[in-house]
């Protein structure tokens, strides 16, 4: 049996990153939806604008990164906005204290909805971008859903163990599990949870042998059901805990290979 490796969930910081793409594709094609269909106009200042060739040879409207801010007056207050989109527009960048007028479409309720005419004029986007903008919000709120519910039902999965393992006591090894290599006396486990659970009680963190990535008790425990689930040890083969509390695994009877390695 090769070594084990040990089951890691997606982070909650990179959970966080991947809903917010989804939500924020999802947010600028409904966007541009609402204001190609109900948005209002008024004319707008653009104050800042920056065009960078990004290459000659690729489809149309993708040649060029375009960045602009701009201003506008709605309901009798200013509002200010900011887009980034690829395009084949080239116009010459604004002198200092320049001003270059665009029409601006805008949310008559919200006008902080807003964006230059242009980007959501459906003749000016065309039948790919129409068909972008419609699937788009489809296509992400699905993923959206999907990423929430595997993350939900791992989560759920490993609270159910955890509250399992929280019930268990460990039970006392038999005599006949002790065993001597190279000096060392060690006891001897079936699996990798049971193991960790008499680990527990002799260390209190640990290291994984290949890696720097540390482990609390909650965690060697929820992760050693895991790993047993997936890939339990194969006949004759068994896991050992030393006296410091560091968990090996020796294949087939013969030299232990360490696993998880207390940290002091």
């Amino acid at each position: 049996m090769s070594k084990k490796k040990v089951k890691n969930n997606i982070p909650i910081p990179i959970l966080i990153i991947i809903c917010a793409v989804l939500v924020f594709a999802m947010y600028i094609s409904l966007s541009t939806i609402v204001l190609a269909f109900w948005g209002d106009t008024a004319l707008g200042t653009v104050d800042c604008y920056h065009s960078r060739r990004d290459s000659s040879f690729t489809d149309v409207n993708r040649s060029r990164t375009i960045s602009k801010s701009y201003s506008f007056m709605a309901n009798g207050k200013k509002y200010r906005g900011y887009v980034i989109y690829s395009s084949d527009e080239q116009w010459p960048s604004l002198a200092e204290g320049e001003p270059r007028l665009e029409s601006i479409s805008y949310l008559g309720f919200f006008p902080r909805i807003n964006k230059p005419s242009a980007l959501a004029d459906f003749d000016e986007m065309g039948d790919f971008g129409i068909i972008y903008h419609f699937l788009t919000p489809i296509a992400s709120g699905l993923l959206l859903f999907l990423v929430i519910r595997t993350y939900r039902k791992s989560k759920k999965k490993a609270d159910k163990k955890k509250a399992g393992l929280a019930s268990k006591k460990t039970i006392p090894t038999p005599k006949d599990d002790l065993i001597t290599k190279g000096g060392i006396q060690m006891k001897r486990f079936a699996s990798l949870s049971e193991a960790a659970q008499h680990a527990v009680s002799i260390a209190g963190r640990w290291r994984f042998a290949d890696s720097f990535d540390e482990y609390d008790s909650d965690r060697l425990l929820i992760e050693s059901e895991l790993s047993d689930e997936e890939n339990p040890a194969d006949e004759g083969s068994y896991y050992v805990v030393d006296g410091n509390g560091a968990i090996g695994f020796s294949e087939d009877g013969g030299e232990v290979e360490w696993l998880f390695l207390p940290l002091s």
